[in-house]
C-alpha cells in the first residue's frame, strides 16, 4: 500500500534543511541591519523573538511529525516480519508433516 500522508526521509530532511536555512538567512538579515549605526533596524527586538519562536515552533512540529512518521514506519516493517516468520514457520511445519508420513 501507499501512504498518502507519507513522505521520505530524505524529502523530510530536505525540508527541514530549506527550513533552516531560511531561518538563519532571516536572522543574518536582522543582524546585518542591526549592525549599521545609522540605520534603524527593519525588524525590533519583539519581531526576531517572534521570528525565533515561530522558527523554533516550525523545527519541533516538522521534527514530531518525522517521529511519527518513523514510528508509523517501523511498526509496519515489524508487522510484515511477524507475518513472514508466521508463514515460513507455518511451511515448515507443513513440510515437516509431509516428510514425516512418507
Amino acid at each position: 500500500k501507499n501512504c498518502q500522508k507519507c513522505i521520505l526521509v530524505s524529502e523530510a530532511r530536505k525540508q527541514l534543511q530549506d527550513d533552516v536555512v531560511d531561518i538563519m538567512s532571516r536572522l543574518s538579515t536582522v543582524v546585518a541591519e542591526s549592525s549599521h549605526p545609522n540605520t534603524t533596524p527593519k525588524y525590533g527586538m519583539s519581531s526576531l523573538e517572534e521570528n525565533i519562536s515561530n522558527a523554533e515552533t516550525e523545527i519541533r512540529s516538522l521534527a514530531e511529525s518525522l517521529r511519527d512518521q518513523v514510528t508509523q514506519l517501523e511498526q509496519t516493517l515489524i508487522e510484515k516480519l511477524h507475518s513472514v516468520r508466521s508463514q515460513l514457520l507455518h511451511k515448515t511445519s507443513d513440510g515437516h508433516n509431509v516428510t514425516k508420513s512418507r
